[in-house]
């Protein structure tokens, strides 16, 4: 018995609970937990069938139907996982469930295939409604050799072309794990995508070419460590006389930061509204962060909303002398053009109390202010500049829309 089949369980422990009861005491246990049933049903179903450990479960439920000919001849369905909307499965799927797979989830909405799932048969992909599709072939060493890896990835790549071809309303895609030339092809030719996130390797440079062209996709969730030259090359693709990022307004972005600025001169003016930077490791400092703060003001200052900068480089790190600046008010100095920002999140700035005046007024309708906490084992450097315990009150007298703050203050 599948794990999650035990719920049925625990309601008939309950239910036979409960008839021992008098009826004055049960009647209103029995009314509570109706209203549960039928509030949660479809949810617990959904729950049930998104953590299956491979096919084997919709076996059991076919072959216990004489009648399974039948069923799949006239079209029918069976009532309880033809309601599924979402599934998960992480084993090989067998393949004598394609037959059945249009007959037993004919409103599927969303498949996320994991490990050896990415092997299941393309034929789950069938239904009509299908809008979430997650791929998660994992990494190499600790989820497979780099072969197994780059079999599962094909096979992704096949279901992914058989679900272009049989469910147009495909909206999200999300892709974990090791990427093969064909699933890099499968990935280009998604032109329809509102959403789609890729966290693997290896990312071809053409395959994000082609995603920049993408007319519809408003969001975008990429971890690609492309190197400055491969994006510079992107200027000379064949996609790069076509608009780039025309619909995009949703941002987030883990790689070196000279590859940013490129990305960023090619996206359409007055467009993004959200914008996260994941920045990794760059012992020289941030001070290259100015032409691509300088940049973003020229493509966002009366778009962008909330703006996150998340850079991996430690502090402790940087020559004491001040050489190589951290984030001070002068290198974050071009975001004073972002007027309609409500949201920045930037940890450990190199910033002091007086600063926080400064940071109002270049953003008047600010309502959400992180940057980040104290915590006792944080060394700050001498050099760099510290919040004292009257930052608190400076921020809300100064924010006039402030409704949430968090500033690395220690104790007193």
């Amino acid at each position: 018995m599948h794990p999650a089949l035990l719920v049925a369980e625990i309601l008939l422990d309950i239910l036979d609970w409960l008839s021992d009861l008098p009826s004055s005491e049960s009647r209103w246990t029995y009314a509570q937990l109706a209203r549960c049933c039928r509030a949660w049903r479809e949810y617990a179903l959904d729950l049930l069938w998104m953590h299956l450990h491979g096919m084997d479960s919709v076996i059991c439920v076919l072959r216990s139907h004489e009648d399974v000919v039948s069923v799949v001849d006239s079209g029918a369905t069976i009532y309880w996982p033809c309601q599924i909307a979402r599934i998960s499965t992480r084993a090989n799927g067998a393949r004598c469930t394609a037959t059945y797979c249009s007959v037993v989830f004919p409103h599927l909405e969303s498949v996320l295939l994991f490990s050896q799932g990415c092997m299941a048969p393309p034929a789950l992909a069938t239904s009509t409604l299908l809008k979430h599709i997650t791929l998660n072939m994992g990494f190499p060493s600790r989820m497979g050799s780099v072969s197994d890896l780059i079999e599962r990835s094909d096979a992704a790549a096949r279901f992914l072309h058989h679900a272009r071809a049989q469910c147009p309303s495909i909206r999200s895609l999300t892709v974990w794990g090791r990427i093969s030339p064909q699933l890099n092809a499968a990935i280009a030719s998604y032109t329809q995508l509102r959403t789609i996130s890729i966290h693997g390797t290896p990312f071809k440079i053409e395959t994000f070419a082609a995603i920049a062209t993408f007319p519809f996709l408003e969001t975008l969730d990429l971890v690609a460590y492309l190197q400055e030259h491969e994006v510079r090359s992107w200027q000379g693709l064949s996609f790069s006389g076509e608009a780039s990022f025309p619909a995009l307004r949703n941002l987030t972005i883990r790689t070196f930061g000279p590859t940013v600025e490129p990305l960023l001169a090619r996206i359409p003016v007055g467009v993004l509204t959200k914008l996260r930077l994941d920045m990794e490791v760059c012992m020289a400092g941030p001070s290259y962060m100015q032409d691509i703060f300088q940049l973003l003001a020229q493509k966002t200052s009366e778009s962008l909303r909330e703006l996150t900068v998340d850079d991996r480089t430690s502090m402790d790190d940087l020559p004491s002398s001040g050489i190589a600046r951290w984030y001070n008010l002068e290198l974050l100095s071009p975001l004073a053009r972002l007027r309609q920002l409500r949201c920045f999140t930037l940890h450990h700035p190199d910033l002091g109390d007086a600063d926080l005046e400064e940071l109002a007024r270049w953003w008047p309708t600010l309502e959400h202010l992180d940057l980040g906490t104290y915590t006792p084992d944080m060394v700050m450097p001498q050099w760099k500049a510290q919040f004292t315990p009257a930052a608190h009150p400076i921020a809300v007298r100064s924010f006039p829309r402030l409704l949430s703050a968090t500033l690395p203050v220690a104790p007193p």
